[in-house]
Order: structure tokens, then C-alpha cells, then sequence
């Protein structure tokens, strides 16, 4: 199995023909242990030799079986099946609202929505003068996992605008909201 993504996934297969025409050739794939035609699956042609597709349109972070499978004219036969697990969705955490703005303080709201399949250890708020701030500047931790966080900032300084946007930390990525 090769170039397994969030959403495809490509096998490959060989067929040897034993000296039968082959009709069609394809592999059969699904959620469920044992995948037949009777099932999803998809042709690549026909004849004796090698051949791969793209399976497309899988669901994220889900676990597959795949096999080989070849019409012949004695039969229909199976390779061995194979499983794959397609990849979680990336991390991805937003912004909700800044509020409570107030002289001396303000409000910001964040939610982390996807974990990217890990857990998430850190999670909180950029802040800074400059637009996009980063966790290379000013940051405050707020909490850690999914969920919305929130966290008052104080002593800003007055008169200067100022921007924020949560963050979320695992141990692959670092995933920023607006």
C-alpha cells in the first residue's frame, strides 16, 4: 500500500494467469474484514501482469481491507487481503471571539476542533502588535485537548491595536486560528 492520505489510498496487485484468460481485474475494499465484489470495488482492466489504482473518496482515520481480485474464466479468485488506516484529519484550532474589552483587559475565546490524531498538550494565545502573531513571541498556555479555552489578557498597552489568535500544540504540528 502506498500514498495512503486522509481521503485515497493506492494498492498494487499481480495476477498471474495459470494459463486462464483474464476477464477483469480489480481489487475489492471496504470497512469490513474480507472484502468481495459483492462489495465496493473498482476494475483495472484485464489480463496476466502487475497494476495499481487509486482508491479515492475514503473517509479519514478509518481502517480499510483491500484485496487483489481477478475474473478468470474458471472463477472468480482473491489475493490476500491487506489493511491500511487512512490518515486523521490535520490539527485545526480557532479563534472563537475576543469580548470584555475594557481599558485594562480583554477577553479571547478559542476552541482546538481536531486533535490531528494526537493529543493535544498545549493550547492558548498569540498575541502581539504585528499581525499573525506566532508562539516565537508573546503566547499564554490556556489548556490542553479539545474544547473551547478562553484567557484574560491584561496590562495591554493603551491606544495601540493589538492582535491575537489561538494555538494548539502536538507532538507533529503546530495549528494556528484566524
Amino acid at each position: 500500500m502506498k500514498d495512503v492520505t486522509y481521503w485515497s489510498a493506492v494498492p498494487s496487485g499481480q495476477v498471474y494467469s495459470g494459463g486462464q484468460e483474464v476477464m477483469e481485474r480489480g481489487f475489492c475494499y471496504g470497512t469490513e474484514m474480507h472484502p468481495t465484489m459483492e462489495g465496493m470495488h473498482v476494475a483495472i482492466g484485464s489480463g496476466a501482469g502487475p497494476f495499481e489504482c487509486q482508491l479515492t473518496e475514503l473517509l479519514p482515520e478509518t481502517r480499510y481491507y483491500v484485496c487483489a481480485y481477478a475474473v478468470c474464466t474458471k472463477g472468480v479468485y482473491y489475493g490476500d487481503q491487506l489493511s491500511f488506516d487512512t490518515k486523521a484529519l490535520p490539527m485545526a484550532v480557532r479563534t472563537l471571539s475576543v469580548y470584555d474589552v475594557t481599558a485594562s483587559r480583554v477577553m479571547a475565546v478559542g476552541e482546538v476542533i481536531r486533535d490531528g490524531g494526537l493529543e493535544v498538550t498545549e493550547c492558548g494565545f498569540c498575541w502581539g502588535t504585528e499581525h499573525n502573531p506566532t508562539i516565537e513571541g508573546l503566547h499564554v498556555k490556556a489548556s490542553v485537548g479539545l474544547g473551547e479555552f478562553g484567557y484574560y489578557f491584561s496590562g495591554l498597552e493603551k491606544g495601540q491595536p493589538h492582535y491575537v489568535r489561538a494555538y494548539a500544540i502536538n507532538e507533529e504540528d503546530v495549528a494556528y486560528g484566524d
